[in-house]
C-alpha cells in the first residue's frame, strides 16, 4: 500500500518511505510541471505538505487534466483554472476547503453534484454538456458569479441552479465569438431557457445574460428585481418589450484619449437597429441595414461606422460606459477604447448599431510656459511648456532658503497658486517663505540633596551661562557637608558654562557616632522557660520571642513592661529594659471524694465525707465500739492502719478494726457418780458429757482436761476465722 500524503495514497515504491517527490504526487507529467514551476522545484524534487499548501493558484488551460482530484495534495488552493481540459464531473472540489474561483469551461462535464457544500464564490462552467446534479446548486451559500454560456441549461435545470440565492451576476447565454463570426443560439450545448420565472427569487443580481436563449419570449416581472443594472436579451431571443427596463434617454458623447480627434455622435442621424451589442469586423459581415466605415477621413469628410464595442450601464449615476474594438478608417487605427453615454434622446437605452459620425480634427496647438520664481530660494526648477487648457504638476521637491521654512506657492498676486486649475497663458509660480523664529536656549540646574534637606529650587540658565553656588548649605542628621559634586562625583565648577540640563548633588561626610547599647532582660514572673538576656544597640529594637514560657496552673497572657502596659517590640530601645511575662490562672474545676467509715460490726455515728481532690480526711475523735470486742484503730481496705495525713485521690472506705476479748472457759461441774456394777453393762453418757469419763475419778480424769481444753481451742478458731472473713468481704 502507498503512503498517505495529504489525505491521498500515492504509490506503493518503497521509494516514498521519506518525503515524496513532485512526480511521485502528480503523476501526470503536465500538472507536476505546474505544481514544480509555482515552488520553483524539479519535479524529481521532495515536498512538503505545508509548500504544498502554500500554493494557493493553478492555471492549466487545454491540457490533460482528467480529474480535479489529481490536484488533491494541493489544499490552499483559493483558485483554479482547468478550462479545455477533460474533466467529465466535479468530483474533488471538497479537497480544497478555501477555494473560491473555479474555472472549468470547454471541458466535458455532465455531473456537477461534486460542487456540493463547497464555499466556491465564482464558478464558470460554460460551454459542457451538463445534465445531472443541478441540486448541488442549493448548498453554493457563498456563490456569486456563475458562468453558465452554453452549458445546456433547460428550465427545469436554472430551476435549481436558482437555489444559490446569492448569485449577483448570471451569464446563461449561448452566443459564442471568434475572429471572423459571431453565433448566437445554434451552437453546440445550446441552453434552451424559455422563462425567466426561476431567476426572480435571486433577488441579489445585478447582471443577467440571456441572449441566443431562442425560446425566450418576455422579461415580464424584471422589474421586481431592483440590483439589476446590466440586462441582455435582445439578440438571438423573442424578446421585444422592454418596457420594464425604465432606463433614461440618454446622448453619445466621446472624446480621443490624447484631445486631438473627436468622436462625435450625431443624433438626427442615429438608427437603432439591433437591442443587443456585438462584435464584428468592420466591413465584413455587417447587415446590409447597417452602415459601413468609409474607407477616406479627412478633416471635413463624414464617415459612418458601425458601433462595434460593450456598453455598460450604472443607473445611479445614469452614465454608460463603451468599450471600442480598434477601428482602422485611414490609420486612425485606435479612436479610444472608452467612451461615456450621457442623455441619449432615444425612447430607451438599448444597445445595437448605431450610425456614429467620425470627424477627424486638427485642431491648432497653444502652449505656454510656467516659470518657478524661488523668491530668494535655492533649487532645480526648470520652466515647462503646458498645452492650453491642460494643468501643471506641482513639483514634488521644495526648494530652501537659510533662516526661512517654505511656505507653498503663489501666483503672482500672492495667493495660493491652484495647481488643478487651467493653465490658458504663460504662468510664473513663485516661492512663498516664512522667516524663522530662532528660539532661545536655556538649561534647568537641578539640586540632589541626596538624602539632605534644605530649600535649593532649580535655576533656568541661558545656554554658555553659568550658575551660582548656593549661599547655604543643606543639612542631614549624621551628616556632615562635604560641597557640590556634579553626577560623576567630581567637583562641581561653578565658573564653568551651562551647556545642556545639569544636575548638581550633595556630597556628604558620615559623622562618626559612639555606639550606645542597651540590656533587655526576661522576667518570667514565676514561669518557666529560656529567655537570655539580649543586648540591644540604641534606638533600634529587640525582636519578640518565638517561645513563650510556662508555669502550672497558668496561661501565658503575652509581654508586659514593668507598668503593667502591653511591651512594644516596634518601640526604639533607649535604657536598659525588663520585659516581665504576664499570665492568667486557669480555672480548674474543684474535683471531691467520698470517705465512707465501715464500722465491721460496730456502732455508733460515723457519716461519710466529701474531701477536694488531693487533700487529707479529719480522723474521727470518737470510737466506734462492739460488744465483746476491742477497737483496735481504722484499717483500709487491705487491712492496714489507715493513713490520716494521706491526700485522698479516689472514693475511699475507712475500716473499723476489733479484736474479741478473751473469756477463759469455765470449769466443769462435777457429775456424780452412778455406781454401777463392775460386771454389768457399759454406761451410756448422757448428751454433753464425755462417755469415757468415770464414775468415780479414777484414771479417766485427765481425758476431761483435754476436752475442756479443745473447746477453748474451737472457741478462738472461730473468732480468728470470722475476722478473716469479715477482712475478705470488706476488701
Amino acid at each position: 500500500m502507498g503512503i498517505v500524503f495529504s489525505g491521498i495514497t500515492v504509490g506503493s515504491s518503497a521509494a516514498m518511505a521519506a518525503d515524496p517527490t513532485i512526480n511521485d504526487l502528480f503523476p501526470r507529467v503536465s500538472v507536476a510541471g505546474q505544481v514544480a514551476a509555482a515552488l520553483g522545484k524539479a519535479r524529481t524534487d521532495t515536498v512538503t505538505p505545508a509548500q504544498l499548501a502554500s500554493i494557493q493558484s493553478f492555471e492549466m488551460r487545454f491540457g490533460d487534466l482528467a480529474s480535479l482530484n489529481e490536484l488533491a495534495p494541493l489544499t490552499g488552493l483559493k483558485s483554479i483554472d482547468v478550462r479545455g481540459n477533460n474533466l467529465t464531473n466535479l468530483d474533488g472540489v471538497q479537497n480544497f476547503p478555501t477555494l473560491n474561483s473555479l474555472v472549468v469551461m470547454m471541458n466535458s462535464i455532465t455531473d456537477v453534484a461534486g460542487l456540493s457544500g463547497s464555499g466556491l464564490s465564482d464558478l464558470a462552467i460554460g460551454y459542457n454538456p451538463l445534465s445531472t446534479g443541478f441540486s448541488s446548486f442549493a448548498t453554493l451559500s457563498n456563490l456569486r458569479t456563475l458562468e453558465a454560456r452554453s452549458a445546456n441549461v433547460t428550465d427545469q435545470a436554472l430551476s435549481q441552479m436558482s437555489a444559490a440565492t446569492g448569485v449577483t451576476a448570471f451569464n446563461l447565454s449561448t452566443c459564442r465569438d471568434d475572429e471572423d463570426a459571431h453565433d448566437c443560439g445554434s451552437g453546440e450545448y445550446a441552453n434552451r431557457v424559455t422563462s425567466i420565472q426561476p431567476l426572480l427569487a435571486l433577488h441579489g443580481l445585478t447582471g443577467i445574460s440571456l441572449d441566443g436563449n431562442s425560446g425566450l419570449r418576455s422579461i415580464a416581472g424584471i422589474s421586481a428585481l431592483p440590483n439589476v443594472t446590466a440586462v441582455s436579451v435582445g439578440e438571438g431571443t423573442q424578446v421585444t418589450d422592454f418596457s420594464e427596463l425604465n432606463y433614461n434617454k440618454h446622448t453619445l458623447y466621446a472624446s480621443r484619449v490624447n484631445g486631438k480627434e473627436t468622436l462625435t455622435y450625431d443624433p438626427s442621424a442615429a438608427t437603432v437597429t439591433y437591442t443587443h451589442p456585438y462584435k464584428s469586423p468592420a466591413n465584413a459581415g455587417v447587415p446590409d441595414r447597417s452602415p459601413v466605415a468609409s474607407n477616406t477621413v479627412s478633416n471635413s469628410a463624414v464617415a459612418k461606422v458601425p458601433y462595434n464595442g460593450v456598453v455598460s450601464w450604472d443607473p445611479s449615476t445614469q452614465i454608460a460606459t463603451i468599450t471600442w474594438n480598434t477601428a482602422d478608417i485611414d490609420g486612425l487605427t485606435s479612436i479610444r477604447y472608452e467612451h461615456r453615454l450621457n442623455a441619449w434622446n432615444s425612447t430607451q437605452l438599448v444597445w445595437g448599431w448605431m450610425d456614429l459620425t467620425l470627424v477627424k480634427q486638427v485642431p491648432t496647438v497653444v502652449e505656454h510656459t510656467v516659470t518657478y520664481d524661488l523668491a530668494g530660494g535655492a533649487g532645480s526648477f526648470p520652466a515647462e511648456t503646458v498645452a492650453d487648457g491642460a494643468t501643471v504638476t506641482a513639483p514634488t521637491a521644495v526648494p530652501t532658503r537659510d533662516g526661512y521654512t517654505f511656505a507653498g506657492w503663489k501666483d503672482t498676486s500672492g495667493s495660493a497658486f491652484d495647481f488643478s486649475a487651467a493653465i490658458t497663458a504663460d504662468t510664473t509660480v513663485v516661492a512663498s517663505w516664512t522667516e524663522d523664529v530662532v528660539p532661545v536656549v536655556e538649561h534647568t540646574v537641578t539640586y540632589d540633596l541626596a538624602g539632605g534637606a534644605g530649600s535649593f529650587p532649580a535655576e533656568t540658565v541661558a545656554d554658555g551661562a553659568t550658575v551660582t553656588a548656593p549661599a547655604t548649605v543643606p543639612t542631614r542628621d549624621g551628616y556632615t557637608f562635604a560641597g557640590w559634586k556634579d553626577t560623576s562625583g567630581t567637583a562641581f565648577d561653578f565658573s564653568a558654562a551651562i551647556t545642556a540640563d545639569t544636575t548638581v548633588v550633595a556630597s556628604w561626610t558620615m559623622d562618626v557616632v559612639p555606639v550606645v547599647e542597651h540590656t533587655v532582660t526576661y522576667d518570667l514572673a514565676g514561669g518557666a522557660g529560656s529567655f537570655p538576656a539580649e543586648t540591644v544597640a540604641d534606638g533600634t529594637t529587640v525582636t519578640a520571642p518565638t517561645a513563650v514560657p510556662t508555669r502550672d496552673g497558668y496561661t501565658f497572657a503575652g509581654w508586659k513592661d514593668t507598668s503593667g502596659s502591653a511591651f512594644d517590640f516596634s518601640a526604639a530601645i533607649t535604657a536598659d529594659t525588663t520585659v516581665v511575662a504576664s499570665w492568667t490562672k486557669e480555672d480548674v474545676p474543684v474535683v471531691k471524694h467520698t470517705v465512707s467509715y465501715d464500722l465491721a460490726g460496730g456502732a455508733g455515728s460515723f457519716p461519710a465525707e466529701t474531701v477536694a481532690n488531693g487533700l487529707k480526711p479529719t480522723q474521727p475523735k470518737v470510737l466506734p465500739t462492739r460488744s465483746g470486742y476491742t477497737f483496735t484503730g481504722w484499717k483500709d481496705s487491705s487491712g492496714a492502719a489507715f493513713d490520716f495525713s494521706k491526700a485522698i485521690t479516689a472514693d475511699t472506705t475507712v475500716f473499723a478494726g476489733w479484736e474479741k476479748v478473751a473469756v477463759p472457759p469455765e470449769k466443769p461441774k462435777p457429775t456424780p457418780p452412778v455406781e454401777t456394777p463392775n460386771s454389768g453393762p457399759p454406761v451410756t453418757a448422757e448428751p454433753g458429757t464425755n462417755a469415757h469419763l468415770a464414775v468415780t475419778g479414777g484414771t479417766d480424769a485427765p481425758m476431761l482436761w483435754w476436752a475442756a481444753g479443745a473447746s477453748l481451742l474451737v472457741g478462738i478458731g472461730l473468732i480468728s476465722a470470722n475476722r478473716t472473713a469479715r477482712r475478705r468481704l470488706t476488701s
